[in-house]
């Protein structure tokens, strides 16, 4: 019967994909373009490198990578994990996640928000002597997700990101618009669905969860005296309506800016297995995620955070 079960694996391995011919191109078409681009950008690359400066490839499309790649990347510097560099951002603001995060990142990186600049300077992002690892910090596999590490080498130290003024200003005459008494607490509540990225939703659906799963919660958090403010974009379903529950996903206010204001200066934040927690996060809120998936991303961000992984 061993032997059987051998010949049997032995002819899974030798089964034909039809799609591997094309699979290969594709892989040395790439590999080609990259050497070209390589070439091609080695004279600015070796400038870059002389000036210590390097390009980290940050996924700035998505409010998560957009916190969590920077974050980590300076602390990491800072705990003397990494070298210390000059960092460029690439950030079009034709695709950037959100904006008002970029303008917090101005402190720390050089910021290109152009998209001609960002398209033009994106082959630095993968040269040699320009290119910094960022991946590792959220998007891991067979492995721990990175960022777990450094936050917990951080723990004690301040956040990076502080809300300035202006945006304190504004952001609290925007809450009580919303319906938060200006001596009152609120907790932020968040639960990923598909409506935000239909295309990019798909192999990532299992990180979804019903917004209706954090009802209990919300209404233990008012109970106590508190209000809490769904977070999310008008795509999202909608929630039942209770006193003491602000929808703000579907709220005409809703913006870049006041998405982190209010992620900012929440109590705690509610989430899973989606980004948008980092809006408090890198700012120093406690956040407790639930439904937690992948396994190597668990643990939500900081060290007072709590993750419950979805089984």
């Amino acid at each position: 019967m061993h032997y059987i079960d051998r010949v049997r694996s032995k002819t899974k391995l030798w089964r034909y994909d039809p799609l591997e011919p094309l699979k290969h191109i594709y892989r040395t078409s790439r590999t080609l373009l990259k050497f070209i681009f390589n070439v091609f950008y080695l004279i600015p690359a070796i400038a870059l490198w002389l000036m210590n400066y390097r390009v980290p490839a940050f996924l700035t499309s998505r409010i998560g990578h957009l916190l969590v790649e920077p974050d980590c990347t300076l602390k990491e510097m800072r705990l003397g994990l990494a070298p210390e560099r000059k960092l460029i951002m690439l950030a079009s603001r034709r695709t950037c996640g959100n904006q008002a995060a970029v303008s917090y990142w101005e402190k720390y990186y050089t910021v290109f928000t152009s998209p001609i600049a960002a398209l033009l300077l994106r082959p630095l992002t993968w040269h040699p002597l320009t290119r910094v690892e960022v991946f590792k910090y959220a998007v891991s596999i067979n492995e721990t997700a990175a960022f777990s590490r450094i936050q917990a080498l951080w723990q004690g130290k301040p956040p990076l990101l502080v809300i300035n003024e202006t945006d304190k200003q504004r952001g609290r005459k925007s809450l009580e618009r919303l319906g938060v008494p200006h001596d009152g607490w609120y907790v932020c509540v968040h639960s990923r669905e598909s409506g935000y990225s239909p295309p990019g939703d798909f192999g990532q659906s299992f990180r979804n969860s019903l917004i209706d799963d954090f009802l209990v919660a919300i209404q233990y958090v008012i109970s106590l005296g508190g209000m809490c403010i769904r977070m999310g974009d008008p795509s999202m379903a909608a929630i039942p309506a209770m006193t003491g529950l602000i929808d703000y996903a579907h709220h005409p206010d809703r913006c870049d800016w006041l998405d982190l204001y209010i992620s900012a200066n929440c109590r705690v934040f509610l989430g899973n297995s989606s980004g948008a927690f980092l809006m408090s996060s890198v700012f120093g809120v406690p956040v407790a995620c639930a439904n937690m998936v992948p396994m190597s991303a668990t643990f939500p961000f900081g060290g007072n955070d709590i993750g419950i992984p979805k089984l």
